[in-house]
């Protein structure tokens, strides 16, 4: 690695159709140590050639965003969460302020040059005074200068999650697109704001072969969905090329819990249902699990929560 200032840079070989996955662990002269995020190897970041979706719980805290703005108080809150342990809101730890006019900025930037779709999710609750305070989703194609709204405003009260959905056709072209959700208050009620959990961004930028079937340009896992579940959750995966797989749950202790599948399979994206139950047939308990994909030498592992 080489450091510059505050600034750590590390360069990884070139890919062809492969995926990087790293954490970083971080140990200090009295031999404690840490892992970012949160978890390490169970939990790391993924980069690569043909991926087509990312996603972020916030359980690791604001890796990918930055807030700003008058009045900005933008930060992980664990009073709510659609999965996992945490989300993110306007205003942690009281009422939101009057007058406010903040926002979560991302931290990456979109090229979106050569996708063919490209959408953006995630889920809310809270309580906006309606009318008078909103959250808008906003875009931007020149750096963060200047901005433009995605989708509809939220306003009003939702005391459960809803998923929130929204094209990004518009910005089709640009290879500077970066996010953010911008609140507004005025200055009559202060409210408990807004909840965001489980933003994801998927895209989809690959080939078509001569049958019109899209083939995957990299070996990939997908987020279950959904998650939390019950009884039954789908994972998606995908295989740039045929190939034997193993797509396996374990339990957080690293014990097979039920194999899902292992055979041959075909290049391509594939979608396997699991109904909670182990090996016998029996129904697991609630808890966190982790499923895991191998093939041809390359795995990786992700969460989800089960919840009965």
């Amino acid at each position: 690695m080489l450091v510059d200032s505050a600034n750590y840079t590390v360069q990884i070989p070139g890919q062809l159709d492969s995926l990087v996955q790293f954490y970083f662990k971080a140990i200090d002269n009295g031999g404690s140590f840490a892992y970012y995020p949160v978890g390490g190897v169970m939990h790391p970041y993924s980069i690569g050639l043909g991926l087509t979706q990312f996603v972020d719980t916030f359980d690791d805290g604001l890796l990918y965003w930055e807030g700003g703005g008058i009045k900005n108080a933008w930060g992980p809150d664990v009073k709510y969460a659609h999965s996992g342990m945490l989300s993110v809101t306007d205003s942690p730890t009281e009422d939101y302020k009057n007058g406010a006019d903040s926002w979560l900025r991302s931290t990456f930037v979109l090229n979106l040059t050569q996708v063919t779709s490209a959408a953006i999710s995630f889920y809310w609750r809270g309580v906006m005074q309606s009318g008078h305070d909103s959250l808008h989703i906003e875009a931007s194609t020149d750096g963060g200068n200047n901005w433009s709204r995605v989708g509809p405003s939220l306003t009003g009260t939702g005391t459960s999650f809803v998923r929130y959905n929204a094209s990004l056709a518009s910005y089709f072209g640009n290879s500077d697109v970066r996010l953010r959700f911008h609140f507004v208050s005025d200055a009559s009620t202060r409210r408990e704001g807004v909840y965001i959990d489980d933003f994801a961004y998927n895209w989809e930028a690959t080939g078509v072969n001569d049958n019109g079937q899209i083939i995957p340009a990299a070996f990939s896992l997908g987020q279950n969905y959904p998650n939390p579940f019950n009884p039954s959750t789908t994972i998606s995966f995908s295989l740039p090329n045929k190939a034997s797989v193993n797509l396996s749950v374990f339990d957080l202790l690293g014990r097979r819990v039920k194999t899902l599948i292992s055979a041959e399979l075909p290049a391509g994206l594939h979608n396997i249902i699991w109904d909670g139950r182990d090996e016998t047939g029996s129904n697991v308990s609630s808890g966190i699990y982790l499923y895991k994909l191998d093939s041809s030498g390359a795995n990786v592992a992700r969460r989800m929560t089960l919840l009965r």
